[in-house]
């Protein structure tokens, strides 16, 4: 019976929904014997499953000497300016005197950590790595705000050693090129390209030939410009295995890059959630602890709007910016994720989507038939889901859009 409906599952086209079929088949056994304990712990697992990457603590640790841009950094990277919850203060003359943690402002699994530079009296290199604890983080971010130390270059030779990752990160990037630009105020044409080609290779002359890491060239107060969204990726791509889930919900920077890798992520999530839902919808037993399957498809959708920023407190923040109210501002743009808000029946929220008859793939559907009352379930939920992230994305777009043609 297995074999069948993996052979099934195989005739359809799933791209826009990734499941692994290895995936499918631990799930296979609880749907062919669809007893009311084997939806129970169908429905655990599937849960944790889904939940498992709140439960990865990522830690970033991110050194540098005092007054190169660390705590701008951590601000930047978690989307955070003056005045919000949790935000790192920026004192150049104190500088840091032991490790300082800071949460994001979302999720609490995700941590960086400002520690102190190396090579000071209170941080020699002889205790440093046990002075950090360095086994803490999962891997390291170096700033420099000119040309890495000879302190710098131990530090990553050290990392390296220990089989741990690190990033050469050169920070304020605008303020290079603004000096710039005022000294060749007088020349007719002024090439910004060729002011960042000079600092990329006055930085890399002072990093070693043989060691082939990336430097990104970034500005804390311009996290859309320069190598900014190349670190972001580079910071998914090589956070632990494990833990890249965690990395792609954590990351607050909404470069292109940065969304198709969360839309990517989400979208392995639409199966599962909606055959939860089935499972549910065709029991009378209430396994998710929920009011309605709706209010469980609503929690998720919600889960796209905050991943791509689109909640209200955003919203109204991106309107703010324009002198506009969030009213204005969605009608504006023509943003269509506020309507994922609204407590309403699914179908219902379909028609106001105009997405009512979205062509679906059913991959699963054999399977819930032969088992369960629950395929129409599971197709609505399929279709909902597709359709709320699509429109996510097309949100996040726009309006990453507007603000790129406003600052030009």
């Amino acid at each position: 019976m297995i074999f069948t409906h993996l052979y099934f599952f195989r005739q359809y086209d799933i791209s826009d929904v990734t499941a692994d079929e290895e995936e499918v088949k631990r799930f296979l056994p609880e749907l062919n014997q669809p007893s009311a304990r084997r939806r129970r712990d169908l429905v655990r697992r599937t849960r944790n499953d889904l939940a498992r990457w709140e439960t990865e603590k990522l830690h970033i640790a991110v050194t540098g000497n005092s007054g190169v841009g660390k705590s701008s950094f951590i601000n930047a990277i978690r989307g955070l300016h003056p005045g919000d919850a949790g935000w790192a203060p920026v004192d150049v003359v104190e500088g840091t005197m032991r490790p300082t943690q800071y949460n994001h402002p979302v999720f609490p699994n995700i941590l960086l950590w400002d520690l102190p530079g190396v090579g000071t009296k209170n941080f020699r290199r002889e205790t440093y790595m046990a002075q950090v604890e360095f086994e803490r983080y999962d891997f390291y971010i170096i700033i420099c705000a000119g040309r890495f130390t000879e302190n710098d270059l131990w530090l990553a030779e050290t990392i390296h050693q220990k089989g741990k990752t690190f990033f050469f990160v050169r920070t304020k990037v605008q303020q290079e090129i603004d000096n710039a630009r005022r000294v060749y105020a007088g020349e007719s044409v002024f090439d910004e390209n060729v002011v960042l080609r000079k600092m990329r290779k006055n930085c890399s002359d002072s990093l070693p030939k043989s060691r082939g890491r990336e430097l990104f060239l970034i500005d804390n107060y311009e996290p859309q410009l320069y190598d900014f969204g190349k670190l972001a990726m580079a910071i998914i791509h090589q956070s632990p295995h494990k833990k890249k889930e965690a990395a792609t919900f954590g990351m607050c920077l909404l470069t292109e890059d940065v969304i198709k890798a969360k839309e990517e992520e989400l979208k392995k999530r639409i199966w599962k959630t909606a055959l939860m839902v089935a499972v549910t919808e065709a029991s009378p037993i209430d396994f998710l602890g929920i009011s309605s399957t709706d209010e469980y498809l609503l929690k998720e959708a919600h889960f796209y709007r905050e991943q791509f920023q689109l909640t209200d407190a955003h919203l109204e923040k991106y309107a703010s910016a324009e002198g506009k109210t969030k009213q204005e501002f969605v009608e504006c743009k023509q943003l269509k994720s506020t309507i994922l808000s609204h407590r309403a029946k699914i179908p219902m929220l379909l028609n106001m989507l105009g997405k009512s008859s979205p062509k679906v793939n059913f991959i699963l559907l054999p399977v819930l038939t032969a088992v369960t009352s629950g395929a129409v379930s599971f197709g609505t939920a399929m279709k909902f889901l597709r359709v709320a992230l699509n429109v996510a994305v097309e949100d996040v777009r726009k309006i990453n859009r507007a603000m790129k043609s406003h600052t030009r």
